[in-house]
C-alpha cells in the first residue's frame, strides 16, 4: 500500500500529528477511521505510541438519528429558498421561460413512460419537426421516476419538488461525504454541506435550473473516482463509478463534464507531487477507469448516438452563448439572491441573475483564502486550490471582464474553446465546480480547528491562548461567510391561468392527434404560456414552434434558442414590435398559408389583453379570411379546412 492513498477497507488506524510548534498547525486528528484518499495524502508524522488513543466508533443507529436530522434540516433551509414555487399558480419571476421547458420535460418524461414512447426525442413539440432531447437537458433520470407524481399532481409540484430536493439532497451528498470519508468534525461536515449546496452559485440557478441543482451525485461520482486505486476492486469500483455517469448523463452534462475536469486537474496535482509513491495506485485506479469507461460507452452508446447524430441536432454553441464568461469582479462580489445582494445589487457582472456562479462574497472569498493558506502544506489543500484555480481562470472566456468593462485581454478559453467538447460548454459554467471546491476547503481547514484531539500533548497545546485565538478567528470568518450567504426566497409571479378552451378539453372538438393549437404570439423564448398550457395538460395537445435548444440552419447548425424563422412568424414579430396591424399581401396570406399546413395547425388561439392585442387579432384575420370566435377564454380560429386544402391562391 503507497504512501499517497490508504485502503477504504481499513476501519481503525490511529493518526496524530508531531506537536512541535504552539499554534494549531501542530494539532492534527489523531484517530480517524475509515481513511480515506483525501485525507490519507496528508503526510502526518506519527506520534509516540502511548500518545494515540484508540477511536471510539460512534454507535451507527446514533449516527443514522443524526444524519437524518441533518437532512431535514437542509430540506426546511431549502424550502425557505423555494417555497413560492408550492403556491398555486406561482413561477419563477426571473426565468420563467426555463420553469416552462422543464415543467414541459417533467410532463415529456411521464408521458414516454405512460405511453411507453422514445424519451430521448419530443416529437409533440416544434411539430412537424420535433426536439432532440439529448441536445437538450431532458433531465430524464429526475423526470421518470417522478411519473406518479407528475401525473398525479402536475408537473408544476414535480418542478417545486425538484428544486426543494435538490437543493436539500445536493448539502446532504456532500455533508454525508465529508463525514465518512474527509473529516472527523461533524460542525466541519455540516458547514462544507451547507457551502456546496446553498452557496450563491447554487441559489442563482434555483431561479430555474433543476438540472444544475441537482448536484447530488456529484460528491459520490468524485468519492468513488478517487476509490479506483484500490487493489483488486477494478470490476466492483468501475461498475459502480460507471452507473454513478450513467445516471448522472440523463441528469446534466455539463456538470458532469466540469466535475471530470475537475478532478483531472487534482488528480494531476496529487500526482506530481506524489510521484515517487504513487506507481503502485496507477495500475487499478486505470484498470478501474478503464471498466467505468467501458460500462458507460456500451450503455449510453444510443443515447450519444442519438445526441451528436440524431434528428435536429446541432453542432456547437452560438457566439452569443460563447461569450458568456465570469466578470473578474464577481468573483468578492454577492449574489443577487443573498441577503447583501439586494444592498449591494452587483448583477451588472453576469449575463443573468441565473448565471452568478462564482458570486462569493469577500467574506468567503477570505475565509477560503484563509484555509488554502492554513493547509498549506497539505498536498490535497494545493491539489484543491490549483483545481479552482484553472477553473476560475477558465471561466473568464476569451477576453477578460473586469467589473463589466471588457478589457480587450485575451483570456484563457481561447487555449481550450474550440476543442472538442469544449466547443459545446458555456465559459462561465465551468466555475460551477468551485463552489464544492470552496466547501471541502473550508470543510478541512474547520476540522482542524475544532477536532477533538485524542492525544494528551496536542490537547494541551490546543488550550494555549494562542490556539484558542486562531479557531475563534476562524469560527468568527466562517460564521461571517455562511452569514453574508444566507438565501433569500427566490422571487416568483402570477402565471395567468390555462385558458378553459385548453383546461376543459374542449378543443379535442377541433384538433386531432395528429394536428397542433398554434398560439399567438408564437412561442419560443420568453413566450412561454402555451408550453405551460400543454405541460399541465399532460402534453393533450400537440405545439408548432417552442422553447428549446435547436440547429440553427442559417449559421452552420450551430445552437439555436427555439425554431428557425418562417414567414408567418417573421410578420407576427413585426406586429407585435410595431403594434399596428400589418398591411396583408396576397403573397404574405400564401406564405400563411404555407406556414399553416406545415405547422399541422387546426385552431390558432389568442389570449386575450396580449401583447398588441387587436393589431395581432386584425392581422390573423386577415391572413385567414376569417373572424375568430370567443370560446373558453380565447380567441379561436378555426383553419382546419384551409389546412386541409391544396391551393394557396383562392385568399
Amino acid at each position: 500500500m503507497s504512501s499517497t492513498f490508504v485502503g477504504a477497507q481499513s476501519h481503525t488506524v490511529p493518526m496524530a500529528a508531531v506537536v512541535a510548534s504552539d499554534d494549531l498547525d501542530a494539532i492534527e486528528v489523531a484517530a480517524r477511521p475509515e481513511p480515506s484518499m483525501i485525507t490519507s495524502t496528508l503526510v502526518l508524522p506519527r506520534l509516540r505510541n502511548d500518545d494515540v488513543i484508540a477511536p471510539v466508533k460512534p454507535r451507527a443507529r446514533r449516527r443514522l438519528w443524526v444524519d437524518a436530522g441533518v437532512f431535514v434540516a437542509f430540506v426546511l433551509i431549502a424550502l425557505s429558498v423555494t417555497y413560492q414555487y408550492w403556491l398555486s399558480g406561482h413561477v419563477s419571476a426571473g426565468d420563467v421561460s426555463d420553469q416552462a421547458f422543464f415543467e414541459y420535460m417533467l410532463a415529456h418524461g411521464a408521458h414516454s413512460v405512460a405511453h411507453l414512447s422514445n424519451p430521448l426525442f419530443a416529437s409533440q413539440l416544434n411539430v412537424p419537426i420535433g426536439v432532440n432531447l439529448m441536445d437538450n437537458t431532458s433531465i430524464l433520470a429526475l423526470a421518470i421516476p417522478l411519473t406518479p407524481i407528475t401525473l398525479w399532481l402536475g408537473p408544476a409540484i414535480s418542478f417545486a419538488l425538484l428544486m426543494t430536493l435538490g437543493l436539500a439532497a445536493t448539502a446532504w451528498a456532500w455533508y454525508f461525504v465529508l463525514s465518512r470519508h474527509v473529516v472527523t468534525s461533524r460542525s466541519a461536515a455540516i458547514i462544507g454541506g451547507l457551502v456546496a449546496g446553498f452557496g450563491p452559485g447554487m441559489i442563482s440557478h434555483t431561479i430555474g435550473h433543476p438540472n444544475i441543482i441537482a448536484q447530488f451525485l456529484v460528491p459520490f461520482i468524485a468519492w468513488q473516482t478517487l476509490r479506483l486505486r484500490e487493489p483488486g476492486r477494478a470490476l466492483r469500483n468501475g461498475l459502480g463509478l460507471g452507473v454513478l455517469v450513467v445516471v448522472q448523463v440523463f441528469i446534466n452534462e455539463e456538470v458532469l463534464f466540469n466535475l471530470a475536469f475537475g478532478l483531472t486537474v487534482f488528480i494531476a496535482v496529487i500526482a506530481i507531487s506524489k510521484r515517487r509513491t504513487i506507481s503502485a495506485d496507477v495500475r487499478p485506479f486505470l484498470a478501474g477507469l478503464g471498466v467505468a469507461v467501458a460500462f458507460s460507452a456500451v450503455v449510453l452508446a444510443y443515447p450519444l448516438w442519438w445526441q451528436f447524430f440524431g434528428p435536429n441536432t446541432y453542432h456547437g454553441l452560438s457566439a452569443g452563448v460563447k461569450a458568456f464568461s465570469t466578470d473578474v469582479a464577481a468573483f468578492p462580489a454577492f449574489g443577487t439572491q443573498s441577503i447583501f445582494g439586494s444592498i449591494t445589487n452587483d448583477a451588472r457582472l453576469s449575463q443573468s441573475i441565473a448565471e452568478q456562479n462564482t458570486f462569493f462574497g469577500w467574506p468567503m472569498l477570505i475565509a477560503v483564502m484563509a484555509a488554502i493558506y492554513w493547509l498549506r502544506r497539505q498536498v490535497v489543500a494545493r491539489a484543491l486550490a490549483a483545481a479552482g484555480l484553472v477553473l476560475a481562470l477558465l471561466s473568464l472566456g476569451a477576453t477578460i471582464k473586469i467589473d463589466g468593462h471588457d478589457t480587450g485581454i485575451p483570456g484563457p478559453w481561447r487555449l481550450v474553446g474550440d476543442l472538442p467538447v469544449f466547443n459545446a460548454a458555456v465559459p462561465t459554467r465551468i466555475s460551477l465546480l468551485i463552489l464544492p471546491i470552496v466547501a471541502i476547503l473550508i470543510a478541512l481547514a474547520h476540522d482542524k480547528a475544532m477536532v477533538i484531539t485524542r492525544t494528551k500533548v496536542a490537547s494541551k497545546i490546543a488550550a494555549r491562548p494562542r490556539a484558542r485565538q486562531m479557531r475563534f478567528a476562524w469560527c468568527f470568518l466562517v460564521g461571517l461567510a455562511l452569514v453574508a450567504s444566507i438565501p433569500t426566497p427566490i422571487p416568483t409571479q402570477k402565471l395567468a391561468p390555462t385558458p378553459v378552451f385548453i383546461s376543459s378539453g374542449e378543443f379535442r372538438a377541433y384538433v386531432s392527434p395528429n394536428q397542433t393549437v398554434l398560439p399567438v404570439p408564437l412561442p419560443g423564448p420568453g413566450v412561454v404560456d402555451s408550453m405551460f398550457w400543454a405541460a399541465r395538460s399532460n402534453l393533450a395537445f400537440q405545439l408548432p414552434r417552442g422553447y428549446f435548444l435547436g440547429p440553427d440552419p442559417t449559421s452552420h447548425d450551430v445552437a439555436f434558442f427555439g425554431a428557425p424563422a418562417r414567414p408567418t412568424a417573421v410578420l407576427i414579430a413585426d406586429v407585435i414590435s410595431d403594434d399596428e396591424p400589418a398591411i396583408v399581401q396576397k403573397s404574405d396570406r400564401k406564405a400563411a398559408i404555407a406556414d399553416l399546413r406545415f405547422w399541422h395547425v387546426a385552431v390558432i388561439v389568442q389570449t386575450p389583453n396580449g401583447p398588441a392585442d387587436k393589431a395581432l387579432r386584425t392581422t390573423i384575420s386577415d391572413l385567414v379570411g376569417a373572424k375568430p370566435k370567443f370560446i373558453g377564454g380565447v380567441w379561436v380560429w378555426d383553419v382546419r379546412k384551409l389546412t386541409a386544402g391544396k391551393a394557396t391562391s383562392d385568399l
